[in-house]
């Protein structure tokens, strides 16, 4: 059983990369948004909150300096996101 099911943030743009860490999960899409899913228990998503997520938020922009992002990188406590 993979657990629940979710919603993935779809429109017109398609997913470039998927990436995971401890408990969450990141999207990056090919018109450079980022959208996360998962434990955000110290502010690991990146979202301004604390509060784990249970569908997919996008990251505001604003955190990127408005910069599409271009790679992300996941490891086990940590990511790496290059504008």
């Amino acid at each position: 059983d993979l657990g629940e099911e979710v919603d993935v943030p779809f429109s017109r743009h398609f997913l470039r990369k998927i990436v995971c860490s401890y408990g969450a999960i990141f999207l990056l899409k090919s018109d450079g948004t980022v959208y996360v899913y998962g434990d955000n228990i110290y502010g690991e998503l990146g979202t301004g909150a604390l509060n784990d997520l249970e569908d997919f938020e996008k990251i505001p922009q604003e955190i990127f300096n408005n910069e599409a992002v271009v790679d992300i990188n996941c490891f086990h406590n940590n990511t790496s996101i290059v504008t």
